[in-house]
Order: C-alpha cells, then structure tokens, then sequence
C-alpha cells in the first residue's frame, strides 16, 4: 500500500494516522505524511516513513489530535 519515496529525497513535515479501504472493500490502516511541496504519500505504518519521527498534538477541525513530524 506505501508508495516508495526515495530515502533523503525530500523532508517530511507532518503524517498522521488514518484508515482507508483497500481495493476489496476491507478497511486497512495507512500512515499518511504531507512532504515538503505539499506531495501527500501513504504508508502502510509508522515504521516504513524513511525518517525519524516524533509524537506532537495539535488542534484540527475536530478539536484536538495527534501527529507525528520529523522536526
């Protein structure tokens, strides 16, 4: 389900969790980070982004939440 973003080739800023269904209908986990330029890039968990990231929180339209950020 990750796309492949070539490790260094650009900087993280921000990803969050959230579920997607997959092509079968089942719903699956992805980890989803917006990189520098504004690309969006699924991954199929928090340990296959190509960087070190760190928990933060934050307010959204929902009130407040989580994310992980790599600075």
């Amino acid at each position: 389900m990750a796309l492949a973003l070539e490790a260094g080739a650009e900087t993280l800023e921000s990803c969050w969790v959230t579920s997607e269904t997959d092509r079968y209908g089942i719903p699956q986990t992805v980890t989803r980070c917006r990189i520098s330029g504004g690309s969006i890039v699924d991954y199929a968990s928090d340990s296959a982004v190509p960087s070190q990231l760190y928990a933060q929180t934050g307010t959204d339209l929902t009130g407040q939440c989580w994310y992980y950020t790599s600075a």
